[in-house]
């Protein structure tokens, strides 16, 4: 179970980051 929650934490923390990464280019293309 310690792994799993591991993992699945892991995986939000990725998911979140990613969202962050995306947002942040987007809003790169829309004021270039």
């Amino acid at each position: 179970k310690k792994i799993h929650s591991v993992t699945s934490e892991n995986n939000i923390l990725m998911q979140k980051a990613i969202i962050r990464f995306l947002q942040q280019t987007n809003n790169y293309i829309i004021d270039s």
